[in-house]
């Protein structure tokens, strides 16, 4: 859809004040010429005041609708920023953890805890302080 002035010369003609047959409209009802009689004219006069009439009704519903398409935009742009804001919160907190779990989850020798009985829950237990640590930090700045 293209931008209210993306076409200037379409934006001036629409414009009523600017239109350029007005100017030569308004002179005819002027006119005192022989097949122009004052009926003529006066119908002429009042199809021009229609025809202006309606050149400011669709400049008006063109403003409008340039309104409420900004209004659309900024609707939208701020779902997407709220989106983008909750998946940078969730990524920023589980990619660590993910990061921790795949380290400790290969299967590899002499990995710290591999051999102690309560290894796994000292691997829960830092993946929970890492977790808290995060939203502290989140709160400080007022990320959250």
């Amino acid at each position: 859809m293209p931008e209210h002035g993306q076409y200037p010369d379409r934006d001036l003609w629409l414009s009523s004040s600017s239109w350029p047959p007005a100017s030569r409209f308004s002179k005819l009802t002027t006119l005192v010429v022989p097949p122009l009689n004052t009926n003529h004219r006066g119908r002429l006069e009042e199809h021009l005041n229609q025809l202006l009439r309606l050149l400011e009704t669709l400049e008006n519903l063109r403003d409008r609708i340039d309104i409420l398409s900004d209004r659309a935009n900024r609707i939208q742009e701020r779902q997407l920023n709220q989106s983008s804001y909750v998946f940078a919160v969730v990524s920023t907190i589980f990619l660590p953890l993910n990061f921790v779990t795949g380290l400790f989850g290969a299967n590899l020798l002499g990995l710290p805890f591999a051999d102690a009985t309560n290894g796994f829950w000292v691997l829960v237990g830092l993946c929970l302080l890492m977790s808290v640590g995060l939203v502290a930090v989140f709160r400080w700045f007022k990320w959250l």
